[in-house]
């Protein structure tokens, strides 16, 4: 009985994780706003997606950004996102 819920467990894990991974081209629409940047100007490194959403860094001139997105249950793409300036 443990083990069909550990499973369970990480089935849902798995399928929850992919849920919150966006395409790198999603990404740089998502941090284009908050960075300043255009699409075109960024690069995506650093993309972790976890059960709830996903982190990654925006570079752009130089500069890199945290952002993070997040996810709501039955939802296909992120409900909120933002980036900030990574300190140095």
């Amino acid at each position: 009985m443990t083990r069909n819920f550990a499973r369970l467990g990480v089935a849902a894990g798995l399928v929850l994780g992919a849920a919150a991974c966006q395409t790198t081209e999603d990404l740089k629409t998502i941090s284009a706003g908050r960075t300043g940047c255009t699409p075109d100007q960024l690069t995506i490194s650093n993309q972790h997606a976890a059960a709830g959403g996903e982190t990654w860094n925006a570079t752009c001139s130089g500069k890199v950004y945290l952002c993070s997105g997040v996810l709501q249950a039955n939802q296909p793409t992120f409900t909120d996102f933002s980036c900030a300036p990574v300190a140095k």
